[in-house]
C-alpha cells in the first residue's frame, strides 16, 4: 500500500516535470516560429526591393531611349528647318515659305521631359500594392507637366518615393520587423506613420531625393 502510494507520487512528480518541460518546449517553438516568420517577412521585403530596382532599371532604360530619340528628332528638325528656310528665301513659292515658317517658328508646346521615375505605394501598402511609375512618360503621353501627373498620383491615395527613399523605407521596416514591433502587410496609412525623418516623399519633381539619373 505504502509502495503503491509512493509510486503514484513519483508519477505525479514526473508528470508535472513533463508538463513544465512541454510548456517550455512550446514556448521555444513559438519563439522560433515567430523568428522564422520575421525572417520570412524581411526576405519578402528584400525581394520586393530587388524587383523594384529591376523595374526602375527598365523604366530608366526606356527614358534614356526616349531622350535619345527626342534629341535625334530635334536635331533633324533644326537642320531641315535651316535648309528649307534658306531654300525658301531663294524661291517665290508660297508653299515652301509656309513650310519654312512652320519649321523655323519657335515651338509653342512644352518641351518633353525625361527621367522622372517614382515608386508608388497604394492604399493596401506593402508588400502587395507597390509599383514603379514613369512620371515623365505619362507627362509626355498626356502632354501635361510632371507636376500634374504627381498631383494626380497623390490624389489617388498613393505615397510616392524616389528609388533611394524607397530603399531607406525598406531598411526601416526590416529593422522594425526584426525587433518584433511590426508585421506585414502594412497599409499605406500605417506606412505614413513609420516613414523615418530622412525619407522624403515625392511631392513634385524638385523634391525627389537624388537618384542615379539626376545626381550631379
Amino acid at each position: 500500500m505504502t509502495t503503491g502510494y509512493s509510486d503514484l507520487e513519483v508519477l505525479k512528480v514526473r508528470a508535472c516535470a513533463l508538463a513544465e518541460a512541454a510548456e517550455v518546449l512550446a514556448a521555444l517553438l513559438d519563439e522560433e516560429a515567430a523568428r522564422l516568420n520575421r525572417m520570412d517577412q524581411i526576405g519578402r521585403l528584400s525581394q520586393l526591393r530587388s524587383d523594384i530596382a529591376k523595374d526602375f532599371e527598365t523604366a530608366r532604360h526606356g527614358e534614356n531611349q526616349a531622350r535619345s530619340g527626342e534629341t535625334a528628332v530635334t536635331a533633324f528638325d533644326n537642320v531641315a528647318g535651316l535648309a528649307i528656310g534658306l531654300f525658301a528665301k531663294a524661291s517665290d513659292s508660297n508653299r515652301l515659305q509656309a513650310i519654312s515658317d512652320h519649321l523655323l517658328a519657335a515651338p509653342s508646346h512644352r518641351k518633353p521631359t525625361f527621367g522622372t521615375v517614382v515608386v508608388a505605394i497604394g492604399p493596401k501598402g506593402l508588400p502587395d500594392d507597390v509599383r514603379v511609375v514613369s512620371v515623365s512618360y505619362r507627362a509626355r503621353e498626356s502632354k501635361r507637366p510632371e507636376s500634374e501627373i504627381i498631383k494626380e498620383l497623390r490624389s489617388g491615395c498613393k505615397l510616392l518615393f524616389s528609388e533611394e527613399a524607397f530603399s531607406l523605407l525598406i531598411d526601416n521596416l526590416s529593422d522594425e520587423i526584426q525587433k518584433g514591433q511590426l508585421s506585414l502587410p502594412v497599409s499605406k496609412d500605417g506606412l505614413a506613420l513609420l516613414i523615418p525623418p530622412q525619407v522624403r516623399l515625392v511631392r513634385g519633381p524638385s523634391t525627389q531625393l537624388p537618384g542615379p539619373e539626376n545626381k550631379s
